[in-house]
């Protein structure tokens, strides 16, 4: 009986969009700015169970008096989302755990040298923790925090962390 009312709520597509803008200024001749745009589909199999597939987009930029370097990166994910409310609850944390597909390519100028570049792809392990606020039945805030390992470095594991809010649609 459980599982058929799980499976009653299944079925419902959700539609996620996030853009992420950073900019620190470390002094007047030091700083960085980094951009992305996330979209996502989710597709809710049981009630509090779903698969997230996402397409990230973005680049960024350093600006040093030694050197400045623009690096453009991709990323490729999917996921399994598992929500910790019932689907009546308005307030709906969740957790969440995937891979993802990171393409990253950089270029960096230094005074009197040529510009070298720097390309790295790869698979990288994803998890993060967020939730989400239904303002209605079909429309939510959405927020949390994720983590990846970068395939930048292949010697030393090293972590690409962000905070993203965004909206979702669901129908």
């Amino acid at each position: 009986m459980m599982a058929a009312a799980g499976m009653a709520n299944a079925g419902i597509c959700e539609l996620s969009g996030s853009y992420n803008f950073e900019k620190t200024h470390y002094d007047p001749n030091h700083s960085t700015a980094k951009q992305s745009v996330t979209g996502s589909l989710g597709y809710y199999f049981w009630e509090m169970t779903a698969i997230e597939f996402s397409y990230t987009q973005g680049e960024e930029n350093q600006i040093q008096p030694e050197y400045n370097a623009y690096q453009v990166f991709r990323a490729y994910g999917s996921g399994l989302l598992l929500t910790m409310a019932n689907k009546d609850s308005a307030f709906k944390p969740y957790l969440k755990v995937g891979g993802a597909y990171i393409v990253k390519d950089a270029t960096i100028y230094i005074r009197n040298f040529p510009e070298q570049r720097a390309h790295a792809e790869g698979l990288a392990p994803t998890a993060g923790v967020g939730f989400k606020y239904m303002v209605n039945s079909r429309f939510a805030f959405k927020g949390g925090f994720n983590v990846q390992t970068s395939p930048l470095n292949q010697d030393d594991t090293t972590y690409d962390m962000e905070a993203v809010f965004g909206l979702s649609f669901l129908f």
